[in-house]
């Protein structure tokens, strides 16, 4: 429903794109369906199940009942989500800063407008110069 809202609010802002963004809203939900875990129910009394499998439905699907090639019960597994990797932009950031590089001993040479390596952190001369390209 929010995706849906988006592309509304695109069309009305922006009507020449409207007709390219027909249709755009179910490519869209395809490529973000959700992922669920299912289990083989070995005993109904203790929860116990057997193998488990992932199965991609959409989130107003109703839940699978049996297994889709054996038709043995599954119930549901909950497990944690998986958020789309673990690196992000922020993380990396923070990560390749110079306070973080320094604190672990790397030293880090960026070049300047002159072709000179400068030191900007760490521990080492405070210039490098490039070699000849001949």
């Amino acid at each position: 429903a929010c995706l849906q809202c988006l592309l509304d609010t695109l069309a009305e802002t922006w009507p020449h794109l409207a007709r390219p963004l027909h249709g755009l809203n179910s490519e869209l939900e395809s490529l973000t369906m959700p992922v669920y875990v299912y289990g083989v129910v070995l005993s109904e009394e203790d929860d116990t199940i057997g193998e488990t499998f992932e199965i991609e439905q959409g989130i107003k699907d109703p839940p699978l009942t049996l297994h889709p090639v054996t038709g043995q019960p599954v119930r549901r597994v909950m497990c944690a989500p998986f958020v789309a990797g673990t690196w992000s932009p922020l993380k990396s950031k923070r990560l390749l800063s110079d306070s973080n590089l320094e604190k672990k001993g790397i030293t880090k040479y960026v070049k300047n407008s002159s072709g000179q390596y400068e030191r900007r952190t760490g521990k080492g001369p405070d210039f490098l110069t490039g070699g000849s390209s001949d």
